[in-house]
């Protein structure tokens, strides 16, 4: 069998997937998602068992499409003290991860999923004992400054993002979030 070069920027993907790591998944985009959620007999059997997000937060992060919320968040908070932000519907990490490396505290959310499970995993390497909540099994049971929920929306039906909103308001001060339209 050949060997296959890895880029620096996904060897942890390589690392944790292990035997299942697949280079032509690197930068593959929305159709790669679509393509494996067809694969599933339900939503919540796809979000709960895909590996497809581990390489799409990452690709989508390397991208840089999310820098001028960044931006926007940076410069929001330059005089705050301590900041704590609840990186909500947090994929595979790279933003929450991101955030710690410019010194904010931050939580991670998301559902029961193999990219929750790779942000576990990518948290315990870096030694970085920050608090992860399943949603639906654990209470969030700090107050954060800022809730950063990004790329989520769209995950939800339209009558319900109001409901939504108002319960991200309940964990921090300030919802930071995109809307995305197709």
């Amino acid at each position: 069998m050949p060997k296959i070069l890895i880029s620096p920027d996904w060897i942890e993907v390589a690392m944790f997937l292990g035997d299942k790591f697949d280079p032509n998944l690197c930068n593959g985009g929305d159709d790669k998602v679509l393509e494996a959620f067809c694969k599933f007999d339900a939503p919540e059997q796809f979000y709960r068992e895909t590996e497809i997000y581990c390489y799409h937060g990452r690709g989508y992060f390397l991208e840089g499409i999310k820098r001028p919320y960044y931006a926007r968040l940076f410069d929001m908070t330059s005089n705050w003290h301590n900041l704590k932000i609840l990186d909500y519907g947090c994929g595979s990490g790279d933003d929450g991860i991101f955030f710690t490396q410019a010194g904010y505290y931050v939580g991670f959310a998301d559902r029961p999923s193999r990219s929750l499970e790779f942000t576990c995993w990518k948290l315990r390497r870096k030694l970085l004992p920050l608090p992860v909540y399943e949603l639906g099994l654990d209470e969030i049971d700090e107050h954060y400054h800022i809730v950063w929920c990004m790329d989520v929306l769209e995950h939800i039906e339209p009558e319900k993002h109001t409901d939504f909103i108002r319960e991200l308001k309940r964990y921090g001060d300030v919802v930071m979030m995109n809307f995305v339209s197709d």
